[in-house]
């Protein structure tokens, strides 16, 4: 008996260069999504990062105001971190040049430019960046520098205040919550006490005409 074999095609292993590239497309695809969303993500904290400092910058610069009568001048734009007057406040308030340390700019309507005092105003140095390592630019009319530039106003009470009725009666103040006593006026007895009842608001201090507080 005679057998014949007959050969069978064995059929390569591996992927197609349209699966390869269907692959490649979807890792490409994914990859760039997560470039994007990582972007996103830090650019977030950068500008939440910012405006927590402007905010500390604000409050800070508020509580120097509020202490001094007088706005910083600005620091030195120029100084490194090693100079013993990095982040403090120009010299000569008024002018905030010609001293040392200088504010970096000057214009001729009155404005003075540099960086911000973080020495002066009690912040970490850092503060002098924001989210993105760029310096903050600090401008201020030089006149606000100056020493009592804001003079604290003065709230002490120095008069009366004298407040009439409808007809024209003043009236007293105190804080009794119920029937108020007058006097000229139809009296009853209620536990002890004299009070006046059809001639006084209750709740309040109105007296009739010709009645007064009692």
């Amino acid at each position: 008996m005679i057998h014949t074999l007959t050969p069978t095609r064995i059929k390569p292993s591996g992927f197609t260069l349209l699966e390869l590239s269907i692959v490649l497309i979807i890792i490409a695809l994914v990859t760039g999504m997560s470039v994007v969303s990582g972007i996103s993500v830090v650019a977030n904290v950068r500008q939440t990062a910012t405006q927590s400092k402007i905010a500390a910058i604000e409050q800070a610069m508020l509580a120097n105001r509020i202490t001094n009568d007088r706005i910083p001048c600005p620091a030195s734009l120029t100084l490194l971190p090693t100079d013993p007057n990095y982040g403090v406040e120009a010299a000569n308030p008024g002018s905030c040049t010609g001293g040392t340390p200088a504010a970096t700019f000057t214009s001729p309507n009155g404005a003075a430019e540099g960086a911000v005092p973080t020495v002066t105003l009690g912040l970490p140095n850092d503060f002098m960046y924001d989210g993105w390592g760029s310096r903050f630019r600090y401008a201020v009319d030089k006149n606000t520098t100056n020493a009592g530039a804001f003079p604290t106003l003065s709230l002490a009470y120095g008069g009366t205040i004298t407040v009439n009725d409808g007809f024209g009666n003043a009236r007293s103040w105190d804080r009794q919550p119920r029937w108020q006593g007058c006097s000229g006026s139809t009296r009853r007895r209620r536990h002890g006490h004299r009070r006046y009842r059809s001639s006084c608001h209750p709740r309040s201090l109105w007296c009739p005409p010709g009645v007064t507080p009692k």
